[in-house]
């Protein structure tokens, strides 16, 4: 296991960071805020070197750690908003880029191999989402997006999409099923109840729905 990690900031910094040692090892400056960040899975990169990152004027640069310095091998701009998430899926066939205007716009990647010039993401298409995108994560299954969006909580069906191939992009035809999960409220105020019969009213649960504002899939697909 390395003890490397990377952090991003306002100020258009990419930084890798030796934790072990605590000491910056190098950075990569931008002239745009970086919003967003996730490491890519062993399928695109077995040594966990590759990084992705959204910026606030729409575009995704991946970023490899090489010894010395950040090397851009991807760069393209999806959005003509703030990228507010970035998700590769588990299997690292797609990456999923979410954004401040609502829409959400799936890729499909490339291996890395750094002996050969790296061919471009292809882009597959996008969903509107209808608010700002607040929290993406994949299935485990690499098949659906869970995703909150202007409080509200959805699954994005993308099975059917993933596959087609188009000339350009354009609007998925994705089955979007807005979730409705209760919650419960202890209410744990109450006054010392001394009888049996009313102490049962001193928890008081409510179920209601509230603005949800990140989510992801637990174990067995059950939702965090």
């Amino acid at each position: 296991m390395d003890h490397f990690a990377a952090t991003a900031g306002f100020d258009g910094t990419v930084r890798c960071w030796d934790y072990i040692a605590r000491r910056q090892l190098y950075l990569s400056a931008h002239a745009h805020a970086v919003t967003s960040l996730c490491w890519a899975p062993a399928f695109l990169d077995s040594q966990f070197r590759t990084l992705m990152v959204g910026f606030d004027n729409g575009v995704v640069r991946v970023l490899y750690r090489a010894e010395t310095q950040w090397l851009c091998i991807q760069c393209f701009k999806p959005h003509d908003a703030s990228i507010t998430k970035v998700a590769a899926s588990p299997d690292g066939k797609y990456l999923a880029t979410g954004c401040a205007h609502g829409i959400i716009f799936l890729l499909q990647t490339h291996k890395l191999d750094l002996g050969k010039s790296q061919l471009p993401y292809e882009p597959v298409g996008f969903v509107n989402v209808g608010g700002p995108v607040s929290s993406l994560c994949w299935q485990s299954d690499s098949l659906k997006l869970l995703i909150a969006a202007n409080g509200r909580l959805m699954n994005i069906d993308c099975s059917g999409q993933l596959g087609v191939k188009g000339s350009g992009t354009y609007e998925l035809c994705c089955p979007v099923h807005e979730l409705h999960i209760p919650w419960r409220h202890e209410d744990t105020a109450t006054s010392d109840i001394d009888d049996a019969q009313n102490s049962d009213s001193a928890i008081r649960v409510l179920e209601a729905e509230t603005p949800v504002s990140c989510a992801a899939y637990f174990e067995n697909n059950t939702i965090l």
